[in-house]
């Protein structure tokens, strides 16, 4: 489904194209478990509390893959030029009640298992290309 979308929104940014699928997976199943509040509409990553509602879950990728990568100026002082253990403290720390236990080492994890995916036949040589860099 929206793969490609989200490596596109982390490329024009610079940021890891593993993160946003981890997170997604992470906060909402992948997008199948979606904020539950109506003002948090196409919101996969939980941002704002699930109180942000964004256009198309294309522009969710794109406004989070922005933050997360520091070219927001209402948010580069918390995320710019971080790596993405201390961009993932900052989204969600780890000392804050509530939070998945190992939430940090899940996020990797997943990042890793997106990494060593096997390539379905079935797709075109330019989403191999993206994925395959």
């Amino acid at each position: 489904g929206y793969g490609l979308a989200m490596v596109k929104a982390a490329d024009k940014y610079d940021l890891d194209w593993r993160l946003l699928p981890a997170l997604a997976k992470l906060e909402t199943t992948g997008g199948k478990h979606v904020c539950k509040n109506p003002k948090g509409e196409n919101n996969w990553f939980g941002w704002g509390s699930c109180k942000i509602r964004f256009d198309s879950v294309e522009e969710s990728f794109d406004v989070i893959a922005k933050n997360l990568s520091g070219n927001n100026p209402n948010t580069e002082h918390y995320y710019k030029d971080k790596s993405v253990a201390k961009i993932l403290d900052v989204y969600n720390p780890p000392a804050t009640p509530g939070i998945t236990p190992n939430y940090h080492k899940l996020a990797f994890k997943i990042m890793d298992e997106i990494e060593n995916i096997e390539i379905d036949q079935g797709l075109e040589a330019s989403q191999i290309l993206v994925m395959n860099r």
